[in-house]
């Protein structure tokens, strides 16, 4: 079986200070993350800088967001406290959600019938919620209609306009994270800390 080795780096204890030092990180990525308004959010954004200055090098935005360089497919996603990358061959998407309340309301507007009866708690709200994300990550799609985006099977293979992808799923400490990729070879979950300091 494959196995996709996700990289994870806890943001917790790093300060706007510690990140600005962080080696591979230019001052381009310094200039991006100060314009955010919490330093929360200026630290994920260069701990992301960190993972694809580190392991993909260069790489440019496609049209929609989605981060592409030569040969290379990757993706990376934060959540409050952590900011996780992938790597592959083939097309791939990742998200991490720290678990949370989820309201019925939003349970109801991000699933179709299956995967809201699926949903029985915040745990498998996020399941479903960072399967969807990870699955347009992969594809380099946004999220307009939540509803029409697949989940189910959380770990597993599913189509999504016409092409088929594996999901696989991870729950730690108060995380989940969901990583999709094109094919439907399945893979396992690796995942290794990443050192930043």
């Amino acid at each position: 079986m494959d196995e996709i080795v996700v990289k994870l780096a806890d943001t917790n204890k790093v300060t706007w200070q510690d990140a600005k030092s962080l080696s591979y990180v230019l001052g381009a990525d310094i200039a991006a993350a100060d314009k955010y308004v919490q330093e929360e959010d200026k630290v994920a954004h260069i701990v992301s800088a960190y993972f694809k200055r580190k392991y993909i090098g260069d790489w440019q935005v496609a049209e929609g967001g989605k981060p592409l360089a030569v040969g290379k497919h990757f993706n990376v996603s934060h959540t409050n406290g952590a900011v996780v990358f992938v790597e592959s061959t083939n097309e791939i998407g990742i998200d991490i959600e720290k678990i949370r309340p989820a309201d019925q309301d939003l349970r109801r507007y991000i699933s179709n019938d299956t995967e809201y009866a699926f949903i029985t708690d915040d745990k498998s709200f996020f399941e479903v919620w960072t399967a969807k994300e990870s699955l347009v990550k992969a594809t380099g799609e946004g999220i307009a209609s939540p509803c029409k985006i697949p989940a189910l099977p959380i770990d597993g293979a599913k189509t999504y306009n016409g092409t088929t992808f594996f999901s696989q799923h991870a729950t730690f400490s108060d995380y989940v994270l969901s990583v999709t990729r094109s094919g439907n070879t399945p893979f396992a979950l690796q995942i290794v800390p990443e050192s930043i300091r």
